[in-house]
């Protein structure tokens, strides 16, 4: 569950594929090291539990070596209305070096511990997912 108003890194059991070779650590995963220079494209999925005060919000955090800090690079924010299930959706692209940790941060303010969802099938609710896709291994320019 992600106590109310602390930042939680999401934690992930199943592992569906890891070509990049980027999980850090054993079960569960909550790091994924990057290998490989590049520009990845990074997605993640939040559906957190019912309640229906306060705000709940979804990032992708970057722990850079290169920088030497952690830094918020994407952040999807919505407030709790109504006593439904909130699902939030976050992407971008980055490039990323060698060492560099990518994680998916959660934050929400029910005023009490809510449960991100682990069943697709709840209120069409998606499953909490984090994936991380190497777009272009060599330098190239985006607009």
């Amino acid at each position: 569950s992600i106590a109310n108003n602390i930042l939680t890194a999401c934690t992930f059991n199943t592992v569906v594929t890891d070509d990049l070779n980027v999980l850090t650590g054993t079960s569960p995963y909550s790091l994924f090291t990057i290998q490989t220079t590049g520009n990845y494209f990074i997605t993640g999925t939040a559906g957190f539990g019912t309640g229906a005060v306060g705000y709940r919000q979804l990032n992708i955090e970057v722990i850079s070596t290169t920088l030497g800090t952690s830094i918020v690079v994407a952040s999807q924010y919505v407030s709790a209305t109504g006593a439904g299930y909130k699902t939030l959706e976050i992407g971008t692209i980055l490039r990323l070096y060698p060492n560099d940790q990518v994680r998916l941060t959660v934050i929400q303010t029910n005023g009490a511990a809510l449960s991100l969802s682990t069943n697709s099938t709840v209120n069409g609710t998606p499953d909490t997912t984090f994936a991380i896709a190497l777009i272009t291994p060599q330098p190239q320019s985006i607009v």
